[in-house]
């Protein structure tokens, strides 16, 4: 059975390369534009990684991310956080260390894949 990836961004270019990249690594994704019912989304999906944008129009990965790190119910779920705002650097900074790993836009396709597969895995971190 493939691995279930979530991937949300309101950028819908974003999503739509993001979702098409990862489909080609034979992963089921569902792709959202927002978080507004992560909850039930949750639930129903059951992802193995969300790829969550930092910045939403409505909310803020890095909360969404410390939130499911903190629940016992998502804790296992892995989460790569990706941003053109933020720098590998500002991350550590920023205290993005519940994240599982992060990723900077622009990113380059076969790096992405990679580390999706790497976190994935459990052999990469931030």
């Amino acid at each position: 059975m493939p691995q279930r990836i979530l991937i949300i961004d309101d950028d819908e270019d974003n999503l739509d390369i993001l979702s098409s990249v990862l489909a080609e690594d034979h992963y089921n994704i569902l792709s959202l534009t927002n978080a507004d019912n992560l909850a039930s989304d949750l639930l129903t999906f059951n992802p193995d990684l969300l790829l969550l944008d930092i910045s939403l129009a409505n909310a803020d990965g890095r909360v969404i991310c410390n939130n499911l790190k903190s629940d016992d119910a998502t804790k296992h779920i892995k989460v790569v956080l990706i941003s053109a705002k933020y720098s590998e650097k500002d991350s550590v900074k920023e205290g993005l260390m519940a994240c599982d790993f992060f990723i900077a836009k622009p990113f380059d396709i076969d790096e992405l894949s990679a580390s999706i597969k790497d976190v994935l895995n459990g052999q990469l971190d931030v």
